[in-house]
């Protein structure tokens, strides 16, 4: 199957994944994702140290596309899988997480589009800080990264620690080099000279073509006088400007389609535990790829069991006094005796060996009398007496298949020792009178 869906789309499959037919052929693609977590673990999700044998527990995520049902351990590869099939045209809709993510994502946009004003963006980013436990500053730099991503920039975010003077490293699309910093004040605050001259001295190490101080608040005229002293290109942009950009960048912005919106790594890497990056953790190999080296193989196994037992059941079903009828029942019974217990029986050996007339008499009458019995009953007869009957119903080897007068109709099933055994039996149970 692997060989068959991989020429059908023109992809290759790594061996993570398995691929199986479905008997469902539906033309529309769907897939589920499967996250990996901890046998045990903290609260946040991570592994705890504190139990031993502690492994990832991984899911089974599931692509199903036409005939074919594909199956991974990682929803990562899996999720790459589906982003190269959609490209080659194929029709695969949304899964839960791609749905929620394009729901958060639009709504994130509203608000965004709705911060026109700089009263406006700063109360935004102040409420977006409180919502998603940071601070506002972080807000409004990613509020920033958003605003030159859609006027085409190409934005890289520093660490919110020792960001080295700067937050945000832009290149413009004329390929020419900027860093931002970003402020998050009040629009009746003010930024000074200081912030403004520490900017400054971080592109003295990045050597950047321009830079940009934003922020929502204003600017002291003794920052606006020295930039003008300066021979570097250095824009201030306050609150008013910042609200000229943003009518600009939305007039600018193409509207994004759910078809055209894709989950990214963080959006992943958010259902993973924090400890298991999901592009460096992959599930064992010969969790999923032995099974396609087997189920084949299994599946043809399993199919001549299944014509072998349809057969029985016809012999023994049209020719119940045959001796092929007659060899196969007596493998049920063979089956189930070889894997009973010894204590289930009087005599275990009765089948194997000869006994001698020293142990059957130490038998108590009723030992003699089941274990007499026992010798038929290993080949299925019925018994008309309820003792008996009741008897070996209880035994986990006995299978009834003849009727006391089928089975005194067919020849003898017994072997050399059973037919020793019986005789001698009869023998003392005659002398007892029983």
């Amino acid at each position: 199957m692997r060989e068959e869906f991989c020429k059908e789309h023109g992809i290759k499959l790594s061996p993570l994944f398995c691929v199986h037919m479905r008997r469902r052929r539906k033309e529309a693609g769907i897939f589920v994702l499967d996250f990996p977590r901890w046998t045990f673990s903290n609260k946040d999700g991570s592994r705890d140290g504190r139990r031993s044998g502690n492994c990832v527990q991984w899911g089974s995520c599931q692509l199903r596309v036409g005939r074919f049902l594909v199956v991974c351990a990682s929803p990562w590869h899996l999720l790459r899988l589906v982003e190269e099939l959609r490209e080659k045209g194929v029709s695969i809709a949304r899964c839960l997480e791609e749905k929620d993510g394009y729901d958060r994502f639009v709504r994130k946009r509203a608000e965004w589009d709705s911060a026109f004003h700089a009263q406006s963006i700063y109360q935004w980013c102040v409420s977006q800080g409180k919502c998603d436990k940071k601070s506002a500053g972080d807000a409004f730099e990613g509020f920033c990264a958003q605003l030159y991503e859609r006027m085409g920039c190409k934005v890289h975010r520093t660490p919110s620690s020792n960001d080295e003077g700067r937050d945000i490293e832009l290149v413009y699309p004329d390929g020419k080099t900027a860093i931002v910093e970003c402020k998050c004040y009040a629009p009746d605050r003010s930024v000074g000279r200081e912030p403004v001259q520490k900017l400054a001295g971080a592109n003295r190490k990045c050597k950047a073509d321009r830079m940009v101080f934003i922020t929502t608040g204003k600017f002291l005229p003794t920052a606006r006088q020295w930039v003008r002293e300066i021979e570097d290109d250095l824009e201030l942009v306050d609150g008013n400007q910042l609200s000229r950009l943003v009518e600009e960048a939305r007039q600018k912005r193409r509207r994004t389609s759910p078809g055209e919106w894709r989950l990214s790594m963080e959006d992943v890497a958010s259902h993973y535990p924090p400890d298991l990056p999901p592009c460096r953790t992959y599930p064992p190999v010969s969790m999923w790829a032995s099974r396609d080296a087997f189920w084949g193989p299994f599946q043809v196994g399993v199919g001549l069991l299944g014509v072998f037992l349809a057969l029985a059941l016809i012999v023994m079903r049209f020719a119940p006094l045959s001796s092929a009828a007659i060899s196969l029942r007596g493998l049920v019974p063979a089956c189930l005796g070889a894997l009973a217990p010894s204590s289930e029986y009087v005599l275990p050996d009765s089948d194997s060996r000869y006994y001698s007339r020293e142990e059957l008499e130490a038998l108590s009458d009723w030992e003699l009398y089941v274990g007499h019995n026992e010798i038929y009953a290993r080949h299925g007869k019925g018994f008309l007496q309820d003792d008996l009957a009741e008897h070996f119903s209880q035994c986990g080897w006995y299978v009834r298949l003849y009727t006391p007068e089928e089975y005194d109709a067919l020849p003898s099933l017994l072997n050399e020792y059973e037919q020793a055994n019986s005789d001698l039996m009869w023998e003392v149970r005659n002398e007892r009178g029983i």
